[in-house]
């Protein structure tokens, strides 16, 4: 049995394996994909999403707001004389 290997840097290599070794390794690729996919049966992983486009809308204030929001809090903490 072969086995096929892609790396990375898009060199492909392939090795022959017994049939018992070959089969024990289908085996571990498939329970791993199995795991993976109970995982994430109900819920998403951010670095997936990504992965696929999707974009999210930024959670912070923009620096614009931080900084008024701050003037306004420094503004209403000074003492005004009467």
């Amino acid at each position: 049995m072969k086995i096929r290997y892609e790396f990375a840097t898009g060199e492909v290599s392939e090795i022959e394996v017994s049939e018992e070794l070959g089969r024990a390794l289908e085996e571990i690729a498939h329970k791993a994909k199995l795991r993976d996919r109970a995982e994430s049966r109900r819920h998403d992983s951010f670095e997936a999403l990504v992965e696929q486009g999707a974009q999210f809308a930024a959670q912070q204030a923009s620096v614009e707001e931080l900084a008024e929001a701050a003037l306004d809090k420094r503004s209403s903490a000074t003492p005004r004389a009467i």
